[in-house]
Formats: structure tokens, C-alpha cells, sequence
């Protein structure tokens, strides 16, 4: 699993790349408390957090609850919009996202450009 963190205008985009399994609990922590850019900024500069997951090729419940810890992470930070998941045409992530209802607490999205 590969990652990167970019903010650009008030809003953090974390794009995930490669396999999401086993390792999501050890991901987040890494992202979270690792990320230079997070750490020099904290979260008092965004205004809404996404994560692009279109080019993640396979996923578990490790993987979905990094999408879980950073929902609750914007909620303690204050972030009112909706965390939003940018899934282009990845349709197994769609379907685990639909099947354990998590599709409801999310914004999903096909490109990073309806986040504007």
C-alpha cells in the first residue's frame, strides 16, 4: 500500500494506491502521525478531508476502518462537511462500501473534481 497526503485550498486528499489489507490500523497511524504535511499543519487549516481511493485494487476490514478512523478524525477536529471517498470506477470498493452501509456515513464521489 502506497500513500500521499496534499492540501490544496482547505482540503486534504489522501490518495491510496495498491492493496489495502492486513496493515490499516498500522496505515493510519503512519498518515496520521507521520505525515510531515499533517504535522506542520495539524488540522487547523482544512475544511474538508477526502480520500481517493481509485486506485486501490483490493481491500478488507483493516483497510475499511483507516476510512472509519479519519471520518472520526474530522469529526474531533471540527471539520463539519462530510468525509468524502473519491472512487472513479472502482466497483469492488463501491460494493464493500454499499455492503457494510458505510456508503451512508460517506460522501462518495467519482472524481476529485466534484469536490469542489
Amino acid at each position: 500500500m502506497e500513500y500521499s497526503v496534499r492540501i490544496t485550498g482547505g482540503i486534504l486528499l489522501i490518495t491510496l494506491r495498491g492493496s489495502f489489507e492486513k496493515n490499516g490500523e498500522d496505515l493510519f497511524k503512519l498518515m496520521i502521525k507521520e505525515s510531515p504535511l499533517l504535522r506542520e499543519t495539524g488540522l487547523r487549516a482544512i475544511k474538508r478531508m477526502a480520500v481517493d481511493v481509485t486506485q486501490v485494487n483490493s481491500t478488507d476490514l483493516s483497510g475499511i476502518s483507516v476510512l472509519v478512523g479519519l471520518r472520526a478524525l474530522g469529526d474531533q477536529a471540527g471539520i463539519s462537511q462530510q468525509l468524502a471517498v473519491i472512487l472513479g470506477d472502482n466497483s469492488k470498493m463501491r460494493k464493500l462500501l454499499d455492503q457494510t452501509k458505510l456508503a451512508t456515513i460517506f460522501q462518495c464521489l467519482t472524481s476529485v473534481e466534484e469536490l469542489n
